[in-house]
């Protein structure tokens, strides 16, 4: 029997059941439809959110129980944009701690896949990188000074 080189050991799944009221499986099925994908992969996608924050009956939280709120990329882009340069880089400082806050309490804190995964998971930016295994920032993610101090620290501490 031939095995493909390609292959990777099959990771273990588990079946779950839930019961869903009928309002939240008519919205399941209009964003499926919405975004073109089928029911099962919408309700993974919302479940491997779970890796990332917690979501409360009336709170978002991050894993290290910090209160989150999502808010548009332009919003958020727009207000760094209006920062001094100096906020900027401290702003930019405060965003990778996050992450690697978040990293180190999976024990990935030097897991780099680990960090870009999440930031993509978050939608800070997608997962991008060149053949020589850098990570390529898109300019609508911020400023080069916010974007300079976040990798910095996102990069470098552990």
């Amino acid at each position: 029997m031939a095995v493909s080189k390609n292959s990777e050991p099959k990771k273990q799944t588990k079946v779950i059941t839930i019961r869903i009221d009928k309002e939240l499986n008519e919205n399941l099925d209009r964003m499926k439809e919405r975004i073109g994908i089928n029911k099962n992969s919408l309700i993974k996608n919302y479940l491997e959110l779970s890796k990332y924050f917690l979501k409360r009956k009336s709170t978002i939280q991050s894993l290290n129980d910090r209160d989150l709120v999502v808010v548009k990329r332009s919003f958020l882009r727009n207000l760094i944009d209006c920062l001094k340069e100096t906020e900027q880089i401290y702003f930019g400082d405060k965003l990778g701690e996050f992450i690697n806050d978040i990293a180190r309490i999976y024990g990935k804190q030097e897991d780099l896949q680990y960090k870009i995964d999440f930031c993509d998971n978050l939608g800070f930016f997608n997962n991008l990188l060149d053949e020589s295994n850098y990570v390529l920032v898109e300019k609508k993610f911020g400023p080069a000074k916010f974007v300079e101090a976040f990798y910095t620290d996102y990069l470098n501490k552990k």
